[in-house]
């Protein structure tokens, strides 16, 4: 007997997409855009005989006036002809599930589109029924098996079937089932995901979904992954999108900065990694190595803007910011600076400017305060525009932001003390 769930499920899931191709009006829309009726009737003429034609030509019938009786009359003698003629033209018997199914006779209809499965499966009409009988029934896996078949078989029924697909996904009763046959890895898997990503509004559920299926060994596309953390930052939901980089990255902590050497390797960087910045006149290449990276920039004279950042969710408390650079060499007043930023209201936590390289081995220190309405903080380095004639050039091989630890409280030379 199908749970209370999974009936609340199929009523819902209905009532949202029985005008968008789960239900009978569905199945007749989707033929409409895959049989051109001027071309099947022109197909017909040039060969009378073929009984696949014909089983095109009873649905293009039936298609065009599904509740006349007289569409209906001609759409069965086509059909019945096209089966005589070849045993295997699956649209034949399709129409004669749909004609079974107008006249109420469900179990007829079943047979019929039965039948229909077993000469094809490549179908779409017969595949879309079959869903919406399973949904009907109340049978989730069901329904899911023949989502499978259709997305394996049709590329077009993933724009019909994908959104339809991510609205269920979030349900208690679908997901676990869902996840199942993900695990399976059918060949729409990373598509799906990657789809479920962007379109889902509740990022939180499909965020646990996604932690679930990696425990069980299915590798989660690195967009989908940067996508829902982008999903759960929008949406303020912040213990969620630290809890699910953090699944992604173990060991990461929340009070201080990611990556200090540029070691992690990220195919699509989160928020929450170092991303560099591709602003006109500034070039940027974070350089990742087994251990130890760099993180290498250059702007053009008179240009200036941020260079790489990160996004930070440190809690309220007194941070000290350490790193080094190499190949810095500018004026006092054209040199690169750290800066701190709430992204709440703009205001600067606190900025560092660097010392060039050559002075204390390119090490550089600061010291930042962040108060408690200041949740979420932005670190980036910023390019000043230049005099130089070359412009700025120059790299970081190290850096981050943690809680202080034996630092003085004098800000360090060449820093700004936090505002």
């Amino acid at each position: 007997m199908a749970s209370r769930s999974a009936w609340d499920w199929a009523t819902r899931l209905l009532a949202a997409a029985l005008t968008a191709w789960l239900g009978w009006a569905a199945t007749m829309a989707s033929l409409a855009n895959v049989y051109a009726p001027t071309d099947v009737t022109a197909a017909a003429q040039l060969a009378p005989n073929n009984g696949r034609i014909a089983g095109d030509l009873a649905r293009v019938q039936l298609q065009a006036a599904p509740q006349s009786t007289a569409n209906q009359d001609e759409a069965r003698r086509l059909a019945v002809a096209a089966l005589l003629r070849e045993p295997t033209a699956v649209s034949g018997a399709a129409t004669l599930g749909l004609l079974a199914e107008l006249r109420g006779d469900l179990a007829q209809a079943r047979r019929d589109f039965g039948f229909a499965q077993r000469l094809s499966r490549r179908d779409l009409s017969s595949e879309l029924w079959l869903i919406e009988d399973a949904v009907r029934r109340g049978d989730v896996a069901e329904a899911l098996r023949h989502y499978d078949i259709a997305l394996r078989t049709q590329a077009g029924a993933t724009d019909i079937l994908y959104p339809v697909l991510a609205r269920a996904s979030v349900d208690p009763a679908i997901m676990p089932l869902l996840g199942n046959r993900l695990l399976t890895r059918p060949p729409w898997t990373e598509s799906f995901i990657v789809f479920l990503a962007n379109a889902t509004d509740q990022p939180e559920v499909v965020a646990g979904l996604f932690e679930r299926l990696q425990r069980r060994g299915l590798a989660i596309n690195a967009l989908a992954q940067s996508t829902l953390v982008g999903k759960l930052l929008a949406a303020k939901q912040l213990d969620g999108a630290w809890a699910y980089y953090a699944s992604l990255h173990p060991g990461a902590e929340r009070n201080r900065s990611r990556d200090p050497n540029f070691s992690a390797t990220a195919d699509v960087p989160t928020a929450f990694d170092w991303q560099a910045s591709r602003d006109a006149g500034v070039s940027v290449s974070i350089q990742r190595g087994a251990s130890s990276g760099v993180a290498t920039f250059s702007a053009a004279p008179t240009v200036g803007g941020t260079l790489i950042q990160q996004l930070q969710l440190l809690p309220p408390g007194r941070y000290s910011l350490v790193g080094r650079s190499e190949g810095i060499d500018q004026a006092p007043e054209d040199r690169p600076y750290w800066l701190l930023q709430c992204t709440a209201d703009g205001r600067e936590l606190g900025r560092l400017i660097l010392p060039n390289s050559a002075e204390r081995g390119g090490r550089f220190a600061g010291e930042f305060q962040i108060d408690a309405a200041c949740p979420v903080q932005m670190l980036m380095l910023v390019a000043r525009p230049s005099t130089a004639a070359a412009g700025l050039s120059g790299a970081i091989t190290q850096v981050q932001i943690g809680p202080r630890r034996g630092v003085s409280g004098k800000a360090a030379s060449g820093a700004e003390k936090p505002r």
